[in-house]
């Protein structure tokens, strides 16, 4: 399995940020390896900001509430397949996280509750992002730059 760099996930989460514009509020890449305490890049815009304020408690237990998460969906996989997205919709917003384990990632973010996203094509989208930025690091190891 490869691994992904903080340098290559802020790059990711800008390009996801730029191009959902608005309709997602928040982005945050999680190293998947180490139970999820390593976030390789989060990243917001001002209206999250200004709504939900500076959510230092998310950084110190999302990673592993998301991988809790996964691990839940995960146990009808063998009558269900694989787990591609999972979102939860809330008050205020919506979640969705995406694992993308060939690469120990989760993606997870915040949209605006009235949002509606295509999971597959969002899913698909994220794990293009991330092999293109496998594929242009030009990098022969396993580790993404």
């Amino acid at each position: 399995m490869a691994i992904i760099s903080s340098t290559a996930a802020e790059r990711i989460a800008d390009e996801i940020l730029s191009t959902y514009d608005g309709k997602i509020l928040s982005i945050s890449i999680i190293d998947a390896r180490g139970g999820g305490e390593n976030f390789l890049a989060t990243k917001s815009i001002e209206s999250f900001e200004k709504t939900f304020g500076v959510l230092q408690e998310g950084r110190k237990y999302g990673g592993s509430l998301a991988i809790a998460a996964l691990s839940i969906a995960n146990e009808v996989r063998e009558v269900a397949g694989e787990t591609k997205v999972i979102t939860t919709t809330y008050e205020k917003c919506k979640m969705m996280l995406i694992p993308v384990l060939s690469y120990e990632i989760l993606v997870g973010f915040v949209l605006q509750r009235r949002v509606v996203l295509d999971e597959d094509r969002i899913a698909n989208y994220i794990e293009s992002l991330v092999a293109d930025n496998a594929a242009g690091a030009g990098n022969t190891s396993s580790t993404i730059t």
